[in-house]
């Protein structure tokens, strides 16, 4: 589902998608680890998704989210969590989702 939102992010800033990685120039790299925990009733998702930038096999940038969803159930939380990712990839250009522009 971070895919999802990810190549909604590309595709609105103007960009292609390739059906797969040898079909392009450029490759992107989402990678996601997910830890549930119970607490008060409430399941707590929370996520370390990293974003990786090659131009052919060079890494030009990489940026790293930390994300967390909540929900009185699993699905809850994890629709939860994905919201969170969009409304990070949102509040960021494109150069600065895939960590092309850090000082």
């Amino acid at each position: 589902m971070l895919q999802l939102a990810l190549e909604n992010k590309i595709t609105a800033s103007g960009f292609s998608l390739a059906a797969t990685a040898k079909d392009a120039t450029d490759n992107i790299n989402l990678e996601a680890t997910e830890k549930s925990t119970q607490a008060y009733g409430f399941t707590i998702i929370r996520s370390q998704a990293t974003i990786a930038f090659y131009e052919g096999q060079k890494q030009l940038g990489s940026n790293q989210f930390s994300l967390k969803g909540q929900g009185l159930n699993n699905e809850q939380a994890s629709i939860n969590l994905q919201n969170d990712f969009k409304q990070q990839l949102q509040s960021s250009s494109l150069q600065q989702t895939l960590g092309l522009n850090k000082e």
